[in-house]
Parts: C-alpha cells; structure tokens; sequence
C-alpha cells in the first residue's frame, strides 16, 4: 500500500511538471484625458516575430485583456473609430 502511494505520488508530481506553462498575459484600462473610460476601442497586440494579431474591443468599462501571451516582443495599437460632428454659426461669405 505504501508503494501505491508512493508512485501515485510521484505520478501526480510529473504531472503537475507538466502542465506548468510559461506564458503571460496583459491587462489595462483606456481613459481619455478627463479619466473618463473609452470603450468599443479596438486594442491589438502583434507579436513581432510571428505576426500573429489578436484584436478585442475595450468593453463598458474601458477594460481589456490579452491571456497566454507567448514570451515575446509585442506591438499594442489602439484604434477607435468616433463621428465627430461640427456646427458653425455666423459664417459669413466675403
């Protein structure tokens, strides 16, 4: 019984061993100048030597989150699309 035990253990050592991961991850929040949260922004992370892209979109509260990041040199961009409307009054034609 104590031999069982034993291997058992020992199985359960290798496996955890194994399962260990070497990854990271990135989280942040996206506020404008008043700290206000700007979300819907689209936030993509490129890993430099692989090209790979992977694009979320900030939510409700201006919060994202990059999981199993690969070790690695990154590239964040940020891009949100806004309609801006302008009103003018009293233009004159001269």
């Amino acid at each position: 019984m104590t031999l069982l035990r034993l291997l058992a253990a020992r199985c359960a050592a290798a496996v955890l061993c194994v399962s260990q991961t070497t990854t990271g991850s990135l989280t942040g929040k996206l506020i404008d100048p008043s700290g206000a949260a700007i979300s819907g922004a689209a936030v993509a992370i490129t890993e430099q030597g692989r090209q790979a892209t992977v694009s979320p979109r900030t939510d409700e509260s201006g919060r994202f989150a990059f999981t199993t990041l690969q070790p690695g040199t990154y590239t964040l961009e940020v891009t949100l699309e806004v309609t801006l409307e302008v009103e003018a009054s009293g233009v004159q034609d001269t």
